[in-house]
């Protein structure tokens, strides 16, 4: 529930909230239907489709599923910090872990097809690309659903496609195909340099060997195509990244809502520096808290 990509595909969550279903890719490429369902507050239960996992499988979709749901992030600092803020204190029982896809690319795509427009086009173009470039979970069904036998599957599942098979493709295809309109190129040429092997977007991923600085994977962000300051917060926040707020014309009123007053961006930015690396992740929390925390406090202080 930590934000609105977690219920465009190849995601989807149930309508009370229970269950997250998404598809995942083995090492050898295979793409595998995910479901984690709830049982109680700190235990889950994951289904995974198809035939039995290897023990290497296993340990490999494991890693990846942790990664997926922010469990392996260390939010302790940040918890430790919202301890006795009015506005934050609520998140200390766990939220913050935000969903991401298995890979910044995803990430990184599907963040260009939220830009200039509304979420029911982002939904419209996202299903587009996964339904029509996507590698299909059961390959043998991977047929138009109206020639499909109901017993056998009663839906479409396919995975986001890799950055090859969007490179497979061309502007044109995108922009009259799947309706993504100007960002077709911008689509196009992220996916042809990590093709390509000009563009290691996996290299700005917090925790790994090496790893730059939040202001160094933000200035690379930048200079993509099609992002702006808006989608690299929005990207970084995905990866794991929490230093930038998301500011577009969604969340600038939704924060002024909670805070009791307007604020232009550097007086926003100012007023979230006393959270230093987590400083977007507070501000998201603000803006959403409820949607996570469905009894806030009655009184809250503006700060």
């Amino acid at each position: 529930m930590s934000h609105g990509l977690a219920t465009v595909p190849p995601f989807a969550i149930s309508n009370n909230g229970d269950e997250l279903r998404t598809v995942i890719r083995l090492p050898g490429g295979s793409p595998r239907e995910i479901k984690v369902s709830a049982l109680s507050e700190i235990n889950c239960k994951v289904h995974v489709s198809g035939h039995q996992l290897g023990h290497s499988d296993y340990l490999a979709l494991r890693k990846t599923l942790k990664r997926v749901l922010a469990l392996d992030d260390n939010l302790k600092p940040f918890y430790d910090s919202i301890t006795n803020d009015p506005l934050l204190s609520w998140a200390r029982s766990g939220a913050g872990r935000i969903v991401r896809s298995q890979t910044i690319f995803e990430d990184t795509i599907r963040t260009v097809c939220t830009t200039n427009c509304t979420f029911s086009a982002t939904r419209r173009m996202v299903s587009g690309i996964v339904e029509r470039l996507g590698d299909p979970v059961f390959p043998e069904l991977d047929t138009p659903p109206h020639h499909r036998n109901q017993k056998t599957c009663s839906r479409f599942i396919k995975a986001f496609p890799t950055a090859d098979r969007l490179a497979e493709s061309s502007p044109q295809f995108l922009q009259q195909e799947l309706g993504v309109g100007y960002r077709a190129q911008h689509i196009f040429d992220i996916a042809y340099k990590v093709a390509s092997g000009d563009l290691d977007l996996e290299a700005l991923r917090p925790g790994i060997p090496a790893a730059i600085s939040d202001i160094e994977a933000y200035t690379r962000l930048l200079a993509l195509p099609g992002i702006g300051p808006y989608a690299a917060a929005n990207t970084m926040l995905l990866m794991g990244r929490y230093s930038q707020p998301i500011l577009d014309s969604w969340s600038r009123p939704a924060y002024a809502k909670v805070i009791g007053k307007q604020k232009n961006d550097q007086a926003i930015k100012r007023g979230l520096a006393r959270f230093g690396p987590y400083a977007g992740l507070a501000f998201w929390l603000m803006i959403t808290r409820n949607r996570l925390n469905p009894t806030p406090p009655l009184s809250l202080k503006p700060v």
